[in-house]
């Protein structure tokens, strides 16, 4: 495959996997609750697409997807755009200079993902209605052990064009 088109193939897939989380996030995820919540597969999904690449690709992810999750029906469309922009970036500014890409960090990663997402929608409801501090860790937990079944996903898709 050639070295130029390989990278923009695996990114591109990465984004699809990602988009492809949040429709099941939207439509079958949001039937079925898990332990009382509905997941958030979609931070889940960038943060692990993220911990592939470096910062700039990783927020450039994340932006990309926040933005068509911020139209496809978020609770909170800009807050959205941003924590999932930054979670890309974190997500690839840790494993780009510290963390192992494994799945350990890709737990952590999917859990700080989730966290800030949540923290940002908590922080537009306001921590007094309808006992959102409650559902805040059981939504960041299901939605991190999501990262389970993502995991190989995007490990598989990482490898495109070249091992890492």
């Amino acid at each position: 495959m050639n070295r130029r088109i390989a990278p923009l193939l695996r990114r591109a897939l990465m984004i699809l996997g990602a988009l492809i989380a949040m429709v099941l996030q939207q439509t079958f995820f949001s039937r079925i609750r898990i332990l009382g919540v509905v997941p958030e597969l979609v931070p889940v999904a960038v943060a692990l697409a993220a911990m592939w690449e470096d910062t700039a690709v990783g927020g450039l992810m994340g932006l990309i997807v926040g933005v068509i999750y911020g139209l496809g029906g978020a609770l909170f469309p800009a807050v959205r755009v941003v924590t999932t922009t930054l979670s890309g970036i974190l997500a690839g500014v840790l494993c780009q200079s510290s963390l192992r890409r494994c799945l350990p960090t890709a737990l952590a990663l999917a859990l700080a993902a989730v966290l800030l997402c949540c923290a940002g929608d908590a922080l537009m409801l306001g921590w007094s209605e309808s006992g959102f501090p409650a559902d805040f860790a059981a939504v960041t937990v299901v939605s991190a052990l999501f990262a389970l079944p993502l995991y190989p996903v995007f490990r598989a898709l990482s490898r495109i064009g070249g091992s890492k």
